[in-house]
């Protein structure tokens, strides 16, 4: 990190009582995503934190103040002393901006900023709100629910018995996991700043979400059959699901530890996403050893397969929904 000017803005250490605010929506858009410029809001003794995944550099009344850092800390008092008001920032970078944070830490509530996961209690009721689904599932179908927590299944590379394709994958309790899966999902989304934290938002992901399993049912099926390997379908499904019922599980055990503590789990979302994504690669991996195992076809008419049913769908979501991010 390279430091044109020396740097101008000490920093004191977090008050106990400091909030969290999200600024973002002062940002302005230029240059294809790779350039947002805004107005430092009016506060006092007040911290600005800027973070992105790539390096950028920042312009205070268009001088060039910093370049080629993922993180600062600035004091706003300080940038007001040496540069005077208003301030103007200008963020930049050779890669779009799609993962940048502007976090206003204050002790006041300045007018116009939404809090970001500033409320510890209230995140915290809402995974004990899913806990409380979670313990409900497994009072009424505890089997099932116990099936889906068998991540040995998930990632074993033999063909052992699968203790839910007796179940039919449309059956009324699968669609109550489906559903509860979603709920996880959205949570974990929003607790990592992935999706806006507003009702409308989480609930149309959530409908997407389960629409999203819904056709990943279909699709699975179809293809199955088309590649007459129907016989694999719903394992294929059911340890998808189980995939995602224990990572998204796992992570949100992890997130009401982790609020209880600190409340800046952004600063972990691409720690998540990168987990996530490996955690999905490993799955197909498997997916495939298993299926070259079970089935006599040949490796092309196989690959053929794990490429329409898991490769292809998962990389154009994935794709569709990080791109604002990378």
């Amino acid at each position: 990190m390279k430091y044109i000017l020396f740097i101008l803005f000490p920093i004191s250490a977090y008050a106990s009582d400091t909030l969290r605010y999200d600024i973002s929506n002062l940002w302005q858009w230029t240059d294809n995503e790779k350039t947002v410029t805004f107005f430092i809001p009016d506060s006092e003794n007040d911290v600005l934190v800027i973070s992105n995944r790539n390096l950028f550099s920042v312009f205070v009344n268009k001088q060039l103040v910093v370049t080629e850092t993922r993180k600062i800390k600035w004091s706003i008092n300080e940038v007001r002393k040496n540069f005077g008001t208003p301030v103007h920032l200008t963020i930049t970078s050779e890669n779009k901006l799609g993962g940048l944070s502007t976090i206003l830490v204050s002790t006041t509530k300045p007018k116009y900023l939404r809090p970001v996961n500033n409320s510890a209690g209230l995140i915290t009721i809402v995974w004990l709100t899913l806990l409380t689904g979670f313990i409900a599932l497994l009072k009424i179908w505890p089997q099932t629910i116990r099936a889906y927590f068998n991540i040995q299944q998930v990632f074993s590379v033999r063909n052992t018995a699968e203790s839910l394709v007796s179940i039919r994958t449309t059956a009324f309790n699968n669609i109550f996991v489906y559903v509860f899966l979603s709920l996880l999902v959205v949570g974990n989304l929003v607790a990592f700043q992935l999706i806006e934290p507003t009702l409308t938002a989480q609930m149309k992901w959530l409908v997407i979400l389960f629409l999203m399993l819904m056709l990943k049912i279909v699709l699975v099926n179809f293809l199955a059959r088309v590649f007459k390997i129907s016989e694999f379908a719903s394992v294929q499904f059911y340890n998808f699901i189980r995939l995602l019922v224990v990572f998204f599980s796992a992570s949100s055990v992890f997130l009401l530890c982790f609020f209880m503590i600190d409340e800046k789990a952004i600063e972990w979302r691409w720690y998540f996403m990168i987990v996530f994504l490996v955690t999905l690669l490993l799955f197909q991996m498997v997916t495939a050893v298993k299926l070259f195992k079970r089935s006599s076809y040949t490796a092309f008419h196989l690959f053929s397969y794990l490429c329409f049913s898991e490769i292809i769908p998962a990389t154009v979501l994935l794709k569709l929904f990080f791109v604002s991010l990378i």
